[in-house]
């Protein structure tokens, strides 16, 4: 779940650099421009337009990042906490959140919440946490708003407050993509909330929904229900359990649920939980494409283009995605598009 966020933000933002080649940005790059290097990272972390490379992208990232540039400090820090490019470290993971965030770069005050609300290189302090995502809703990081949920519902086990957090996330996300984040729609709904940010309304009585999530993850409903077993995959890949978030992850898909779907696809490109296999996680993602999930659509495009080499069926989905305002698909069509592809 969070490493779909990061995605999400990753895939924005990284944009901006594509307007301007490699070519263009190298020899400021090697002059010492930590713009310049930050965008190099970038543009080699997602691998578009170039093949993949952590290797180099943290290379690029940490120049930067030694110059005091805060988003290249940030990267560094998600570098070493998913092991890209660089051997996988929590403490070293928290020193660059920690300087990013000190600069008041929202997606690093965030980030960093979540290592203290997982414990992940700091002990647990759930009070420094929920200040951290409090600072980086106030510099402009709206996941914060997510992040402040999950610490309301998986951890103080307040209902009222989770579910605040959770609108208010997800009318932050309807004001830039003109739709509901699926995510924090199924949050939402497991709290027994039903919320369309295109016309709020008061929120439904929940209180005897909630009285069923009182018991434990594993027995508050039905587990062969593929919404349960979404909600059992997320919370084990929150404490990092990957293996059990696959299996869960993997038992919703294969009862068609396309979120899951999704999940499961960025396990298999990520090896998280299962065996590195990119054919697999085109396959997971091609299956929730086909049911209209627009981020898989995207991420299907992405993946017929970087591992099979395919641009006639890439263009295909990201045409698809586009035509329902997928924004990331969007702004990779006009880069194409202006690079005469």
């Amino acid at each position: 779940m969070k490493r779909l966020l990061i995605y999400l933000v990753l895939a924005c933002t990284a944009l901006t650099a594509w307007g301007q080649t490699i070519n263009e940005l190298l020899p400021k790059a090697n002059a010492g421009d930590a713009q310049a290097q930050f965008k190099m990272g970038e543009i080699y972390y997602l691998g578009l337009k170039v093949n993949e490379d952590y290797g180099k992208a943290y290379r690029w990232f940490i120049k930067a990042a030694r110059q005091g540039h805060a988003a290249a400090q940030y990267y560094v820090g998600l570098c070493y906490q998913n092991g890209e490019g660089i051997g996988q470290d929590d403490d070293m993971a928290v020193y660059w959140f920690r300087k990013s965030a000190n600069q008041n770069f929202g997606e690093a005050q965030n980030e960093l919440g979540c290592c203290y609300m997982l414990g992940e290189g700091v002990y647990e302090d759930y009070a420094e946490a929920e200040n951290l995502f409090l600072k980086a809703v106030a510099n402009g990081d709206h996941n914060a708003y997510f992040s402040l949920g999950i610490l309301y519902e998986s951890i103080k086990n307040d209902a009222n407050k989770a579910i605040y957090y959770y609108k208010k996330h997800q009318d932050a996300y309807y004001k830039i993509f003109k739709k509901a984040n699926s995510t924090t729609t199924e949050r939402l709904s497991n709290l027994g909330v039903e919320y369309n940010p295109a016309s709020p309304s008061p929120s439904s009585d929940y209180n005897n929904s909630m009285a069923n999530r009182q018991k434990s993850t594993d027995s508050q409903a039905d587990p062969t229900n593929p919404n349960v077993q979404l909600v059992l995959g997320e919370n084990f890949y929150q404490k990092k359990d990957y293996e059990k978030a696959a299996y869960w992850f993997e038992k919703a898909a294969e009862q068609g649920l396309a979120d899951a779907q999704l999940r499961l696809a960025f396990m298999y490109k990520d090896g998280e939980g299962v065996t590195a296999n990119m054919d697999k996680a085109l396959y997971w993602a091609e299956k929730a494409a086909m049911q209209g999930f627009d981020l898989a659509q995207t991420e299907t495009g992405v993946l017929y283009s970087t591992v099979k080499g395919d641009s006639e069926k890439a263009m295909y989905w990201l045409e698809k995605a586009a035509a329902q305002g997928e924004e990331t698909a969007i702004e990779i069509l006009e880069l194409l598009k202006k690079q005469g592809n």
